[in-house]
């Protein structure tokens, strides 16, 4: 299935769209939608959505990353701008959310330890 989405809700969106910045915090966020089980940012569920995005990104790092290549991470006020997208991404309960991302934490610290097990270890 594609993932289909819709910006046209989103205060102003037609002078933000002229943003590059702007443009590309608004295609992250389309994509993490299907990452954090959440189909839209509303008034109601924003603050949600960036409890979701924070814990996303401490497990997997930065969504972004700035011209420099230093990670930019999702600020509440980023997420509220974007109160007005709609995705056709799938919703999930924040029981499924959790167990999703403690999975994801689990396989983050698996590699780790497997990329750092030649290292030698302090005695």
């Amino acid at each position: 299935m594609s993932l289909d989405w819709n910006a046209q809700a989103i205060a102003n969106i037609d002078a933000l769209l002229k943003d590059d910045k702007f443009n590309t915090l608004l295609e992250t966020a389309v994509f993490l939608c299907m990452s954090l089980g959440m189909s839209s940012i509303t008034k109601k569920n924003y603050k949600e959505w960036y409890r979701r995005i924070w814990l996303w990104e401490a497990v997997q790092g930065a969504a972004r990353t700035s011209g420099e290549g230093k990670e930019v991470f999702f600020t509440e006020a980023e997420v509220y701008r974007l109160v007005g997208l709609k995705t056709n991404a799938e919703h999930w309960p924040r029981g499924k959310f959790t167990t999703s991302i403690k999975g994801t934490a689990l396989r983050v610290a698996i590699k780790h330890r497997e990329r750092t097990r030649s290292e030698k270890q302090p005695t």
